[in-house]
């Protein structure tokens, strides 16, 4: 009998989807306050007009902000972390979802020198294929200044 295999779904940017919204709403901002400038009509724009640019000005810049910080930190914990192994024990889903594809929250038990320990990663996985996830022996990077802090690697080969 050939052992299960699960097939990792392709994981969106480590910056989040809030990310590329930001930049989206950001970028709208700017374009429609850039054609209120050129646009030098008799009327020009009213403050319903420029509450708007600002409003999604306001919302964007700080999912920018937001996903760079996530992505710095994916970035300092892959250059950073320690690879460890791990087991994934079970799936609860969140209750979120990119595309149709549903988020899990995946409850690993992660082997250490000191013992081994359990930590949860959030990770995109089709409903399909959660029986094939648990039982998966994954690898992790585990933060140097907090155990709890992982980032699923990969699959083990």
């Amino acid at each position: 009998m050939r052992p299960r295999r699960w097939v990792r779904s392709e994981q969106p940017n480590p910056r989040g989807a809030g990310f590329g919204l930001g930049v989206l709403f950001t970028l709208v901002s700017l374009g429609v306050s850039t054609a209120f400038i050129v646009n030098r009509s008799s009327e020009g724009p009213s403050i319903f007009d420029w509450a708007l640019v600002i409003g999604l000005g306001l919302i964007g810049l700080p999912l920018i902000r937001r996903g760079l910080k996530k992505g710095n930190h994916a970035a300092w914990l892959r250059a950073k972390g320690q690879p460890r192994c791990a087991l994934v024990v079970d799936a609860q889903r969140t209750g979120a979802e990119v595309g149709d594809i549903p988020l899990f929250s995946l409850t690993l038990e992660i082997e250490s020198p000191g013992g081994s320990y359990r930590a949860h990663v959030i990770e995109l996985l089709p409903p399909e294929n959660v029986q094939l996830a648990i039982g998966s022996r994954v690898r992790v990077l585990v933060s140097p200044r907090d155990r709890n802090d992982v980032w699923l690697e990969g699959l083990e080969s």
